[in-house]
């Protein structure tokens, strides 16, 4: 009898694993087909700007930047009139067309305009714009294109941006609504990537994700302002990649592709309007185009840029020559660090050491410009540092120096030159074999 129970359990088991399976392999083949279709559509766009032989704005750098990583798909910048870099204004999002711009050209130093742009967040509020959130969305967007998110205060940022999350789990442009938009909560979700790695089962981010699913239409797309449109849809579709997310489908089986495509002009271009005059429109073809790299690429276009960019900038630093030990706790195993190490330009003692946990794959914790852990040992420190501008102390865990001092300033705020001796120790505040103990279960 007990024979014939575990039988019908197993038999159970393998029936359930060869649906799971067969589930898994069907949403494969979906998947790979939605991104043969929409590789057509994109070479489509892609023609269109070969023909026209003229781009006029960074967007469209950026989605053509994104198209190179296409299979199949090549372009050259020599023929074609790539557009001027804009100038930088009031608005923190006019920064990402100009870094954006000079990144794809290889022109200016847009490393350091994205340092400027970091030193406009409000230390209090985290805020890069306390008028208009959208300004504030773009600034985080492109210091993580840029510098990535270790190069301003990321955390601040990120709790900024989830005040203004609407009651529907969306983004709204105030903050308390019931209501947000499908347009900010797109381009929010980039901003929030980085975030929503470490905080995939947080309610807050699974909102989002239903969001987009409620403000579906039944053609597959989405609206604003009462009306479909493929910019809409863009944004859904970018929001979605950021995450991660497979693009949802209706009853139908139509998804946001279907409708995004419907937009679609013969000669490869964008139309505002669905119905009518088939008429080419800047802003939609550019939109379309990067939603269109995300699906065949698999990745979100920014995200994509801003792993090129990271790569780019490690192998490319020519900043100052410093001196880095590291020296961790005796009999820890581990085994020390000291050497010569090439920093970046006006780099501070945080950045030196995030640089290289870059670098050399080490992890390293830090937050609020306070180093929390290398490799794995951390200590909370006993006197928390209050305010960006406080005085390191001695404490227990990462203490630093520089050529054998400690600074007047803490490690976000002390700034690196050449010939300097950077100096990290970690000071235990318990028994070695507690401590071992403890990285043991980290690892």
């Amino acid at each position: 009898m007990r024979k014939k129970i575990i039988w019908k359990k197993s038999l159970a088991f393998c029936l359930i694993l060869c649906l799971l399976l067969s589930t898994l392999s069907g949403c494969s083949f979906e998947k790979e087909e939605q991104q043969s279709e929409a590789l057509i559509a994109l070479e489509g766009a892609v023609n269109y700007y070969k023909t026209q032989n003229n781009l006029n704005n960074w967007e469209e750098l950026v989605a053509l930047c994104a198209a190179n990583q296409a299979d199949g798909i090549g372009i050259g910048w020599s023929f074609l009139n790539l557009p001027k870099t804009p100038k930088v204004n009031e608005y923190a999002s006019s920064y990402i067309g100009v870094i954006l711009s000079d990144t794809i050209k290889g022109e200016g130093d847009p490393i350091s305009l994205a340092k400027k742009l970091s030193e406009t967040q409000n230390e209090e509020s985290g805020s890069f714009d306390s008028i208009y959130i959208n300004q504030h969305v773009w600034a985080m967007i492109t210091l993580n294109v840029a510098i990535s998110k270790d190069g301003y205060d990321y955390d601040k940022a990120v709790s900024y941006l989830l005040s203004y999350q609407a009651e529907d789990g969306g983004f709204a442009y105030g903050q308390n609504l019931a209501e947000g938009n499908v347009d900010l909560t797109g381009i929010a979700c980039i901003a929030l990537a980085p975030y929503y790695e470490k905080h995939k089962k947080d309610p807050t981010m699974k909102k989002i994700i239903q969001f987009f699913k409620d403000k579906q239409l039944e053609t597959g797309g989405f609206e604003n302002g009462d009306v479909e449109n493929p910019c809409t849809i863009a944004a859904a579709i970018w929001g979605l990649s950021a995450f991660e997310q497979p693009l949802p489908a209706t009853d139908e089986g139509l998804t946001p592709f279907e409708a995004l495509v419907a937009f679609q002009n013969e000669d490869g271009s964008f139309r505002m309007k669905k119905d009518g005059e088939h008429k080419f429109d800047n802003l939609a073809t550019r939109q379309s185009t990067i939603a269109l790299c995300d699906i065949v690429n698999d990745i979100n276009t920014y995200l994509l840029l801003a792993s090129d960019a990271e790569t780019y900038r490690i192998e490319h630093i020519s900043g100052p020559a410093i001196t880095l030990t590291i020296d961790y706790p005796e009999g820890s195993g581990q085994q020390d660090v000291h050497g010569p190490f090439t920093i970046e330009e006006g780099s501070t003692v945080l950045d030196a050491i995030v640089l290289y946990g870059k670098i050399t794959e080490t992890p390293i914790e830090h937050k609020s410009g306070n180093l929390k852990s290398i490799n794995g040992f951390s200590e909370e420190p006993s006197e928390p540092i209050e305010t960006p501008n406080d005085p390191p102390k001695n404490s227990v865990g990462w203490n630093f120096t520089v050529n054998d001092q400690i600074p007047e300033n803490n490690a976000k705020n002390t700034v690196l030159k050449e010939g300097d001796l950077l100096t990290w120790t970690f000071i235990p505040s318990s028994p070695l074999e507690a401590q071992e103990e403890e990285n043991t279960t980290v690892q």
